[in-house]
């Protein structure tokens, strides 16, 4: 069995990191996002996997402060907080993935949906969960959806239509995160692994590597295998 031996690295300590340093390579481990984020990198006679960690780490932090909804202060919070009928331009990087966001509820025909918070309210979602009435339920639907928020496809222009209508980034902020972390580093060499809470990037210079998928009501047990 190897024994891997923890240490506190430069620029990875103080904070809530453990770093797992061995003869193969770097393991990170750490929360953000309201998940556990693991960063494998298989180590190289270059010593650039710590910088490496820390590019995976910033990137992904960079993008919990623009679309949390959890931090009041983040650029996704504020929007959500704009009047009614106010048009809204987000920065740059905001507006291309609340875009991207769009065109899939679009291609989804609104299976797919991130104008979902008044659901999220109503369900209590983010506490000990709830119930709702027929009559709050039946609120919480007109205040979903692009009836209660437009997001424009082409510029990603925000316009809440109702006060309970609010943004929720669950269902593609860590995409997102993951998509930044490849665009950074897809000329990098190194041989990079990170789990983002469930959902996988794999650096274009690694080794396959064999994935479980687990059953949706039973997340013990896999069902499947697949190679990534």
């Amino acid at each position: 069995m190897l024994l891997r031996t923890l240490l506190m690295l430069p620029g990875l300590a103080p904070g809530p990191h453990i770093t797992a340093l061995d003869s193969l390579e770097l393991v990170r481990e750490t929360w953000v996002m309201g998940t556990r984020l693991v960063i494998s990198v298989e180590r190289d006679s270059t010593g650039a996997e710590v910088e490496a960690s820390e590019a995976v780490l910033e990137n992904i932090q960079e993008v919990e402060k623009l679309l949390s909804t959890w931090d009041p202060a983040s650029e996704l919070s504020r929007l959500n907080s704009y009047e009614v009928n106010q048009d809204v331009m987000p920065t740059s990087d905001v507006a291309k993935w609340l875009s991207q966001a769009s065109e899939l509820v679009a291609r989804t025909e609104g299976a797919f949906d991130v104008s979902v918070g008044a659901l999220i309210n109503a369900w209590d979602l983010r506490a000990d969960g709830r119930r709702p009435s027929a009559v709050e339920l039946a609120r919480a639907r007109e205040a979903s959806g692009s009836r209660a928020i437009s997001i424009d496809r082409v510029t990603g222009r925000v316009t809440r239509h109702d006060p309970q209508a609010w943004i929720d980034a669950g269902a593609f902020g860590k995409g997102v995160a993951l998509q930044e972390v490849a665009n950074y580093l897809e000329e990098s060499h190194l041989k990079i692994f990170v789990d983002l809470g469930g959902q996988l990037w794999l650096s274009p210079a690694s080794a396959t590597r064999t994935i479980n998928v687990a059953h949706p009501g039973d997340r013990e047990r896999s069902i499947h295998r697949m190679l990534l």
